[in-house]
C-alpha cells in the first residue's frame, strides 16, 4: 500500500470514523484476542441507566429527541436493557417521555425506576409504566440503616413490606421486576440478605446491588457477592458509583464473585463522581470473557454523542474512544501499529492517526510525504508553530 494511500485511510480528520485497516494488523490483532479472551457460559446482562441516571444528574439536560438518540445508539450495541426516566409521581411529559422511547420499537427492554417511597404511589406507578409501553419495573429501595432512618424514615421490616408490595404489583401487572437495595454497600450483610431474600420471593427476576454511596473495595465487593449469591438464586447485578475511582474494578471483583449483571452509563458519567463505564466494561466483556455478541462498531459515535450533547467533552486520551487513544507521533510506531495497540481501533468505530508536533520524527514525515523534502519541512515547520500555538498536534490529511 502506498504511504500517502496509508495515511488517507487510517489517519483522517480528527473525530472521523476509519473503516479500513491494514490485513497484518487483523490478522495479528485476531491471533492475539483469540489467545487472550477467555469463554463464557452466558452472557452478563447489560442494563444501561443513562437515560435515568445522567438524565437526571445535575445540570444535564437531554431533550427528548436527543434521549431517542442515544437509546438508538445503546440498542445498537446489542445490550439488554435501557433504564429510563423516573415513574414516581410522573408528569404527563415524564410519562410521554419513557412512552417516546418505548414506541421506538427496540429489541432491549425499557424499565423506568420507581423510588417505593410509600404504598399509595404503587398503583399509579405501575399503572403509568404499562400506560408508557414499559416491559421492566426497577423497584429501588432504602436498604442501609443510615438511608432507611434519615431518607424513607421507615424500620427495616416496614421498607420489606413495601418492597413486598411494590413488587407483587408490577409483576401482577405483566412487568419484569428488578429490586434495588439503595446504599447496598453500607447495609449490614445479614441485613441485606434478608432484603434480597423479600425481593426474591416477592418475584423480582434480579436483585441489584446498588453501590449509592462507593465505600468498598474490590476485595470487600467480592467478599459481599459472594456471600450474597448463596443465599438467593435470582441473578445478582451490581450498580457501582465511582466517587474512589473504583467503579469498574468493583464491577469486575463483582462478576468474577458470581453477579450476573451490570448497571452502566455511558463513559461513566453520573452524579456524585460517576458512575461505570459503559464502554470499559463492554470492552472487558468482549476481550476477557468471550462477549462476541456485542457489536461495538458504534461506541465511539455513542460516547462522543452524548458528550456533545450534553456538553461534556471526553479527554482525547480516554482509553477506547478518545480521538488521540490510537494517535502516533512516531513514525515506526504508526507503521507497526500492531506491537502497540491492544485492539483494532475499527472495532469501536475509532481511527488511528498520525500526529506532528514537537518531536521533530522524520519517519512519519517520510510516511506522509515520501521522498518530497520540501513538502515534508514545510509540513514540518509548520506542525511545530502550531503545536506552540496551539498546545495541539497538527494532523496529515488530504
Amino acid at each position: 500500500m502506498p504511504a500517502l494511500e496509508l495515511i488517507i485511510r487510517l489517519c483522517g480528520s480528527s473525530g472521523a470514523r476509519s473503516d479500513q485497516t491494514s490485513e497484518s494488523h487483523l490478522t495479528m490483532t485476531h491471533q492475539d484476542i483469540t489467545t487472550i479472551q477467555t469463554s463464557s457460559t452466558e452472557p452478563v446482562f447489560i442494563s444501561d441507566c443513562t437515560l435515568r441516571d445522567l438524565r437526571n444528574a445535575p445540570g444535564v439536560y437531554f431533550s427528548d429527541k436527543e434521549a431517542q438518540s442515544t437509546a438508538r445508539l445503546l440498542a445498537s450495541l446489542n445490550i439488554d436493557e435501557l433504564e429510563v426516566g423516573i415513574i414516581n409521581n410522573a408528569s404527563d411529559k415524564e410519562v410521554a417521555f419513557i412512552k417516546s422511547i418505548c414506541d421506538l420499537g427496540l429489541s432491549q427492554m425499557v424499565t423506568p425506576a420507581f423510588i417505593a417511597m410509600k404504598s399509595a404511589d404503587i398503583e399509579p406507578a405501575v399503572k403509568k409504566s404499562i400506560q408508557a409501553g414499559c416491559t421492566g419495573f426497577l423497584v429501588t429501595l432504602a436498604v442501609s440503616p443510615m438511608f432507611l432512618e434519615r431518607k424513607l424514615r421507615r424500620s427495616f421490616r416496614a421498607a420489606c413490606k413495601l418492597m413486598e408490595k411494590s413488587t407483587k404489583a408490577a409483576c401482577a401487572a405483566g412487568l419484569s421486576v428488578v429490586c434495588s437495595g439503595e446504599d447496598a454497600g453500607r447495609a449490614p450483610l445479614d441485613q441485606l440478605i434478608d432484603f434480597a431474600k423479600v425481593a426474591e420471593d416477592s418475584g423480582a427476576s434480579r436483585f441489584r446491588f446498588a453501590e449509592t454511596v462507593a465505600c468498598l473495595s474490590p476485595t470487600q465487593m467480592a467478599d459481599t457477592i459472594d456471600a450474597l449469591k448463596d443465599e438467593i438464586s435470582i441473578p445478582i447485578e451490581v450498580h457501582c458509583h465511582s466517587a474512589f475511582g473504583l467503579g469498574v474494578p468493583n464491577s469486575i471483583a463483582a462478576l468474577d464473585a458470581g453477579a450476573k449483571g451490570l448497571s452502566l452509563t455511558v463513559e461513566g458519567l453520573g452524579e456524585r463522581g460517576g458512575n461505570t463505564s459503559l464502554s470499559t466494561m463492554l470492552m472487558y466483556l468482549w476481550r476477557f470473557r468471550g462477549h462476541d455478541h456485542l457489536d461495538l462498531s458504534e461506541l465511539k459515535n455513542l460516547s462522543h454523542f452524548v458528550a456533545d450533547t450534553l456538553r461534556l467533552p471526553i479527554h482525547r486520551f480516554t482509553p477506547i474512544v478518545g480521538d488521540s487513544a490510537f494517535e502516533f507521533e512516531y513514525g515506526n510506531q504508526f507503521l507497526h501499529s500492531d506491537l502497540y495497540e491492544a485492539f483494532d481501533p475499527a472495532l469501536v468505530g475509532n481511527q488511528r492517526r498520525l500526529a506532528f508536533g514537537l518531536k521533530g520524527d522524520t519517519t512519519g514525515l517520510k510516511v506522509a510525504f515520501g521522498n518530497d523534502e520540501i513538502k515534508s519541512k514545510a509540513f514540518a515547520a509548520r506542525a511545530q508553530a502550531f503545536v506552540r500555538e496551539q498546545r495541539s498536534p497538527l494532523y496529515h490529511t488530504l
